[in-house]
């Protein structure tokens, strides 16, 4: 009967070294899962302020291709075919067709840098990436 004793002491001190081994790893695990958590915010936190960066410099892009598909006179986009179709004075600068006539029969001149200009030096812009 002793040794039956002895025995379970044996087990039982066994039993709690292995349930202090699996506290201490319980603990551990517990100390990385709260640090992979700290991580993971912080990874989703400045991915948040990545995607509102992204998206400022996306309406900012946006606000510059809008200028450099409008027409400076009246500041609508310009079409493909029609009244306001893109057109170039001899100086460079692009307009919309309607829009730089109506101009050149008040004023002989280029509206951005007041060059001498005239209906004959209307050009038609023709390419496949003009407009978005």
């Amino acid at each position: 009967m002793e040794d039956q004793i002895l025995s379970m002491h044996v087990v039982n001190g066994d039993l709690q070294e292995i349930i202090n081994d699996h506290n201490f790893s319980l603990s551990t695990l517990k100390i990385h899962i709260t640090r992979l958590e700290q991580a993971s915010q912080l990874h989703r936190d400045q991915e948040q302020g990545c995607l509102q960066e992204v998206e400022v410099h996306k309406q900012r892009l946006e606000t510059e291709q809008q200028d450099l598909i409008t027409c400076s006179i009246c500041l609508s986009p310009w079409d493909e075919c029609g009244d306001h179709r893109l057109v170039s004075l001899a100086c460079g600068h692009l307009f919309g067709d309607s829009c730089i006539r109506s101009s050149l029969d008040g004023r002989p001149e280029c509206p951005i840098c007041r060059h001498a200009a005239c209906m004959e030096d209307l050009r038609y812009i023709f390419g496949r990436h003009i407009l978005p």
